[in-house]
């Protein structure tokens, strides 16, 4: 079964139109990934907590879902503290301050953007925004290659699972050696070959049910026309406000 983020609610940021939350989620991103100040970064990521409680995401669940970005973000600071060319740090003499304020600030953008698109993920199903990217004017073919590819995912992680699984009952103990490198291969090529022809089933399974190629919303946004438009213009109103920020402090 897939396990999809998405959680229904009753918040403001449920009912809003799915079209103007990925413009919004987009635009402040963007915006997000141009601040060249750490304080500009810091207002950013005081944008994407505040989506979060908007979306009503607990700290913790926040923290789990972040952790594994912020693994990465904590290697690539160190890597710009030891290597970025700069003024060395007394205490330290390796590091060099200038890489350590950009990893930093690095770091915290990254937390911004995730922060934003976690509240979409939320507030907004796989579905739900194929359908919004359709109404933006993607192309038909690229909207349906990103849903399938989506399902997908979910289909090749329970072929690997299940061969995984019946290794173990084998008694098969991975050690490093050929056989177990040989092993490891096959269980990959088994793993591809049998999502594809999971793939191939469920297309068939949808052409006997007469998919004519659109996913279809069966529940349209209900929110007011002035929450869509109060959100489309507190979004833009943080950008501008990001963008002044991050200027004043340059």
């Amino acid at each position: 079964m897939i396990s999809e983020p998405y959680r229904p609610g009753q918040t403001m940021l449920h009912r809003v139109d799915v079209r103007i939350k990925l413009i919004a989620t987009g635009g402040l991103v963007c915006v997000a990934s141009l601040l060249h100040t750490t304080q500009g970064s810091l207002a950013a990521l005081g944008v994407g907590l505040s989506a979060l409680t908007l979306a009503r995401v607990s700290p913790a669940e926040a923290a789990r879902r972040l952790a594994p970005a912020n693994g990465l973000l904590l290697m690539l600071a160190a890597s710009l503290a030891l290597t970025y060319p700069g003024t060395a740090w007394e205490p330290w003499p390796m590091v060099r301050v200038e890489g350590a304020v950009l990893g930093l600030r690095i770091a915290i953008k990254s937390n911004a953007a995730l922060c934003l698109l976690l509240a979409l993920s939320r507030t907004s199903s796989v579905a739900a925004m194929a359908h919004g990217l359709r109404g933006l004017g993607l192309p038909e073919k690229l909207v349906l290659l990103l849903a399938f590819s989506y399902r997908q995912i979910f289909v090749t992680a329970d072929e690997w699972e299940r061969r995984r699984q019946a290794l173990a009952a084998r008694c098969f103990t991975p050690r490093m050696s050929l056989h177990t490198w040989r092993t490891i291969a096959i269980l990959f090529g088994q793993t591809l070959l049998g999502s594809l022809d999971r793939a191939e089933r469920i297309r068939d399974a949808m052409r006997a049910r007469c998919f004519d190629g659109v996913f279809h919303v069966l529940q349209e946004p209900s929110g007011k026309r002035t929450e869509t438009v109060g959100l489309a213009l507190t979004a833009l109103l943080c950008g501008v406000v990001l963008l002044a920020l991050d200027q004043k402090w340059i």
